[in-house]
């Protein structure tokens, strides 16, 4: 975050996810609106205190390695409460 002081147009985005995570988790919270009303308040009071410019949301993958066929229909409604946040 340092760097931003000295280059005011770098954008850092905070990270949740990625190759090892699987999709267990995010498959459990993107199909509950609740879990995923929590994740998103949490997700973009993190993002607002600490200074950052956004979200890599890296589910690797969506119904698949652990997940649910209604991952892809979740992902997408996840997505969608996000942005209107």
């Amino acid at each position: 975050m340092a760097l931003k002081q000295s280059n005011p147009k770098l954008k850092v985005l905070a990270v949740v996810g990625g190759w090892n995570e699987g999709s267990d988790k995010y498959s459990i919270m993107a199909a509950n609106t609740n879990m995923r009303q929590t994740f998103i308040a949490s997700t973009l009071k993190f993002i607002r205190e600490h200074g950052f410019d956004g979200l890599d949301l890296d589910w690797e993958y969506p119904a698949q390695r652990g997940g649910s066929q209604q991952d892809m229909d979740n992902f997408v409604a996840l997505l969608k409460e996000i942005k209107n946040e």
